[in-house]
């Protein structure tokens, strides 16, 4: 048990460091090709870092453990909106441009919604809750039309004087080379896929000592371990005052967990959604709507709404255990 908590230890360090390459060098790539940051934040920050949970999630569907898997994505998810937003807003306030969000919020209401008809629909018809290839590729559908909607927006922007000019005086840039860049992210991608593979599978292995169900392993001790790396390249983005790049990172990382990982995951056979589960389905629906009520309505998550998520994120990890 020691070794275990001594790999763990190392996991986080090497997640760190990944994070830190990673974010550092995609922010001067969005710089060398006029790309805005909130772009950079969620669709290659958001996905790069959703990267354990694809392999957890994937693995576990193909191995039949179902309730791990999605239970993994609905955890991580949860813990990415409240207690990532919230501790960094408890330290200092995230202040939001809402012109960057108007379309990109919607989308995480909307994956989280299909994603709780999922559990739900069979439930009416007393059949058992289930994520089908059907619905799968409904996720899928979505996410390519996220994914289009990002690049017009991208493409949009790039023309952008005043965005340059934001992000020149944002961006601590170095000069180094493209392909450099490129190699760079590469490489702190790799270094976060793998300290986040080794907390989790000793985060589970320590879960496993103490005999706690798959249920409750994927929604914290998976979920949470999976979701470092979000909160690392947030709390990185929030030192260095790209708050744009913070609430990206979430955005895009929960959007890909839902429409890309498990619709993709789907399609191996359905996914069946347990009870317990569909409940939290339902918990992180509430949760997304609240988020996206606040962003729209305050333009910014105040060090008080911080604190609130903290605590609401300490209550479902009691009602869980």
């Amino acid at each position: 048990m020691v070794n275990t908590v001594i790999l763990l230890l190392v996991g986080f360090v090497i997640l760190v460091k990944g994070a830190d390459i990673f974010i550092e060098h995609a922010a001067s790539i969005a710089y060398s090709f006029r790309i805005p940051m909130i772009i950079i934040g969620i669709v290659i920050i958001g996905f790069g870092t959703s990267l354990p949970e694809f392999s957890v999630t994937f693995n576990a569907v193909l191995k039949h453990h179902d309730t791990m898997a999605v239970s993994t994505i609905i955890g991580s998810n949860i813990f990415n909106l409240l207690f990532i937003i919230g501790s960094v807003a408890f330290f200092t306030s995230i202040t939001v441009k809402k012109k960057l969000l108007t379309f990109e919020l919607p989308y995480l209401v909307i994956s989280a919604f299909i994603l709780m008809f999922a559990g739900i629909d069979n439930e009416f018809f007393n059949l058992s809750p289930t994520l089908t290839r059907l619905e799968g590729i409904v996720l899928l559908g979505v996410f390519v039309v996220f994914l289009s909607h990002m690049w017009f927006v991208a493409k949009k922007r790039r023309d952008d004087a005043d965005e340059a000019h934001n992000q020149t005086e944002a961006i601590p840039l170095k000069k180094v080379s493209v392909s450099s860049n490129i190699l760079s992210v590469i490489v702190g991608i790799i270094l976060v896929i793998y300290g986040g593979d080794l907390v989790v599978d000793k985060s589970v292995a320590i879960a496993k000592h103490f005999n706690l169900s798959a249920h409750i392993v994927g929604l914290t001790i998976v979920g949470i371990g999976t979701s470092l790396p979000e909160y690392v390249v947030s709390i990185i983005a929030a030192i260095r005052h790209k708050q744009d790049l913070i609430i990206g990172n979430i955005i895009g990382s929960n959007i890909f967990n839902t429409l890309f990982i498990l619709g993709s995951s789907a399609l191996v056979h359905s996914i069946a959604i347990p009870k317990i589960v569909m409940y939290n389905s339902i918990f992180y629906l509430f949760c997304s709507i609240i988020f996206m009520f606040f962003i729209f309505h305050t333009h910014k998550i105040s060090k008080l709404l911080g604190g609130i998520f903290v605590l609401l994120y300490i209550g479902f990890l009691y009602s869980t255990f």
